[in-house]
């Protein structure tokens, strides 16, 4: 994402997130950094961690589930893999439109999930508001998208960056990556 690769591996466990079994892989290799995003089926909890060198640098723990609401509206969430990541200022203030954008997805998804259209309580619901609200959501999404598509973070976020930022790509080379392409991400 904006000139910044992280393979990701999907794994499915019996019992419990691998977290001892990624703190030694990131032993071995020192120089990556591992992000685990994790939840235990249907009832939770869920949590991320980020691991360099075999020791847990960053962490969150949520008591979300697979149910309707937990992510777009109980525990609402950011990753935290961006963080630790090697993006320039222009390129945060880029993927903090994304997670603004993802959240409001987030909740139009919600509309639009046959769990909440098929509830006991839909007869229970203001048909009017319902409406409103699923046009309002929609209307916004496009003028996020939209605008989104024209921000440019460059020349605006600068100075200071992450010590240890990425050398492989000059400060240029990396701002022209911050313009946020929502296709491409």
């Amino acid at each position: 994402m904006l000139g910044v690769t992280a393979p990701r591996f999907y794994v499915e466990t019996k019992w419990a997130p691998p977290v001892k079994e990624i703190r030694e892989a990131s032993k071995s290799f020192p120089e990556l950094t591992f992000h685990l995003d994790w939840w235990i089926e249907q009832d939770g909890p869920s949590g991320e961690l980020v691991i360099r060198n075999g020791d847990d640098i960053d962490e969150s723990f949520r008591p979300s589930s697979w149910y309707l609401f937990d992510d777009a509206v109980f525990y609402p969430t950011v990753s935290l893999l961006p963080a630790h990541l090697p993006y320039t200022l222009a390129q945060r203030g880029a993927l903090r439109i994304l997670d603004a954008i993802q959240t409001i997805e987030g909740l139009d998804r919600i509309l639009s999930d046959r769990r909440f259209i098929d509830s006991p309580y839909s007869n229970e619901r203001d048909q009017v508001a319902l409406d409103q609200t699923k046009k309002t959501l929609t209307e916004l999404l496009a003028q996020m998208r939209s605008s989104a598509a024209q921000l440019t973070f460059e020349g605006v976020f600068l100075g200071i960056e992450p010590i240890w930022r990425s050398d492989k790509a000059s400060p240029a080379e990396m701002d022209e990556k911050s313009v946020l392409n929502i296709d491409e991400l």
